[in-house]
């Protein structure tokens, strides 16, 4: 009896935290809208915690906080270093033709 309480708990902890990485999610996704290749893997690794509700709350909210820094060490590079790799993509272009 109490094993099922106990599991009711979790399940409900769980659906509390579904929303939060929903909205960190979204968070994420509107601010490395400019990265493409920094984009991707945080949406997979956003995606997967939205849809693996087997995890543990600690460890859905810990993979959530991974994802943000890894977000705003992309976002704290400075403008021109992304600059320089889509001109240097433009250039290789340029350069042939």
């Amino acid at each position: 009896m109490f094993k099922k309480e106990l599991d009711k708990v979790e399940r409900e902890k769980v659906k509390a935290v579904k929303p939060y990485a929903m909205k960190v999610y979204a968070e994420i996704i509107s601010k490395v809208t400019t990265l493409k290749d920094g984009i991707e893997p945080l949406q997979l690794e956003a995606r997967k915690l939205i849809n693996d509700n087997s995890k543990k709350p600690q460890k859905i909210r810990k993979k959530i906080n991974q994802a943000q820094q890894k977000a705003t060490i992309y976002l704290d590079q400075p403008d021109s270093l992304n600059m320089q790799n889509g001109q240097k993509l433009n250039s290789k272009k340029h350069s042939r033709a």
